[in-house]
């Protein structure tokens, strides 16, 4: 089983090259960021802001209810 330091690599080192650089860290946080400004203007409302949280609440239910 790999240990903090691994499994922070494996998840962050996307060129794995066995460091994370700024942009490799940055880049969940960027992507996450894409999908919740729906309308693409760099900027997210708290109109999108609330609609990704109810998309996420939806996607966990219905994982939920699979199970």
């Amino acid at each position: 089983r790999p240990g903090a330091g691994e499994a922070f690599l494996h998840h962050y080192d996307s060129n794995r090259d066995g460091k994370v650089s700024l942009a490799e860290y940055q880049a969940p946080a960027e992507k996450q960021f894409m999908l919740i400004d729906a309308d693409g203007d760099g900027s997210i409302t708290a109109e999108e802001a609330a609609a990704f949280v109810q998309r996420m609440r939806e996607e966990m239910m219905k994982e939920l209810e699979q199970e």
